[in-house]
């Protein structure tokens, strides 16, 4: 026998009150799960940034350390030159500039270093 709608109604409403707070649970679970995804993809970019950072400080003193290296080297064979020349004026002002070219190189004498270590 069929019950009238008068007396289900209210079994109805029931229902759907449990079916509207199981997706207000749902949406909120979902809201919950997108904002930690969220904080761990910002997190990984954060990551990522630092590591790109470091690289390039890495890069940079290397290739800071490789001009000393060669600065030294100039240094080194113009002394060698000096040695083994006569000391015309004419090789000494190719020293002295040589060795301008090699202060110039220098990362050392110039501070090219200190603008990055700041």
């Amino acid at each position: 026998m069929k019950r009238p709608l008068e007396e289900d109604l209210g079994n109805y409403i029931i229902e759907l009150e449990a079916v509207g707070e199981d997706k207000r649970i749902s949406r909120l679970e979902r809201e919950e799960a997108e904002r930690v995804a969220e904080e761990r993809r910002r997190e990984r970019e954060a990551e990522a940034e630092r590591n790109r950072i470091e690289a390039e400080r890495v890069d940079h003193l290397r290739q800071l350390a490789a001009e000393w290296r060669e600065a030294r080297e100039l240094r080194e064979f113009l002394e060698v030159v000096e040695a083994k020349e006569s000391r015309s004026e004419e090789v000494m002002q190719w020293v002295r500039w040589g060795h301008s070219v090699a202060d110039h190189l220098d990362p050392v004498l110039n501070r090219e270093y200190a603008e990055k270590i700041r």
